[in-house]
């Protein structure tokens, strides 16, 4: 499997952030256009995304 298809599953199945993937790009794992592919978003590499923080639940089960 490549690097793109395996970071790609991870982001469409919601374990990895925007912000994630960005950082690959840096790492040279995959290239800006693959970036926007899986994320829709234009690649910067001087802005990466910034992350919202989780929900919080209140620690409440229901």
């Amino acid at each position: 499997m490549t690097w793109y298809l395996r970071i790609k599953n991870l982001y469409d199945a919601g374990l990895w952030t925007k912000k994630q993937v960005h950082d690959t790009v840096g790492a040279g794992r995959i290239t800006p256009e693959e970036y926007e592919k899986i994320t829709g978003d234009v690649y910067d590499p001087n802005k990466p995304p910034i992350e919202e923080p989780p929900e919080e639940t209140g620690g409440q089960e229901a």
